[in-house]
């Protein structure tokens, strides 16, 4: 079985990481792991994406009646995440943290879009990052719009260990392409 069928069937039978118990500290981390998690660490990596099985749609009320979308509409290109809406209408897609979050740390996210239309105009896109069932972060765009490229300033209110899910979530009329260029976490 793949890694990443492997993880969506985790996730969708609401299978949890598992995370050792002993040695843990009042932040979910152990000891170790607490004192030696670097500065600036990537949260994602652009190959790693699976698809989210429906049943654990953060989104359900969003989810068209027909969804289109393949890994052919989703991929890696050029060291980032690229989701292309006219091969994928509806995007739901799960990786696992790469790295240790404490509260407080910051989170630098960089998403951006190419110039947004639709035949079906005014429509909206909307863009949603989530982490262990948070939202972190999301924009709801009116369509048309010019391109834009978004760097919210971010900020880490829970701990979250490696290994716990980061869920994107994309939906957009019209053919448009979308791309998470970085999702990191930030220690001074």
């Amino acid at each position: 079985m793949s890694p990443h069928l492997a993880l969506a069937l985790s996730i969708a039978l609401g299978c949890a990481p598992s995370v050792p118990e002993s040695g843990k500290t009042s932040t979910g981390l152990t000891d170790s792991a607490e004192a030696d998690l670097p500065g600036t660490e990537d949260l994602t990596l652009p190959e790693d994406w699976a698809a989210l099985p429906e049943a654990s749609d953060p989104f359900p009320d969003h989810r068209p009646e027909s969804v289109d979308c393949d890994e052919a509409g989703w991929h890696e290109e050029d060291g980032v995440l690229e989701v292309e809406t006219n091969l994928c209408n509806y995007a739901s897609l799960v990786q696992l943290s790469q790295a240790d979050v404490l509260p407080g740390d910051g989170i630098e996210l960089l998403v951006y879009h190419s110039a947004l239309s639709s035949v079906d105009e005014p429509a909206e896109a909307h863009f949603a990052v989530l982490l262990d069932g948070t939202v972190l972060w999301e924009e709801t765009i009116p369509i048309p719009s010019a391109s834009e490229i978004y760097t919210p300033d971010l900020q880490a209110t829970a701990a979250v260990v490696q290994g716990t899910p980061i869920v994107v979530h994309l939906h957009n009329h019209g053919g448009n392409a979308w791309k998470l260029g970085h999702l990191r976490r930030v220690r001074p």
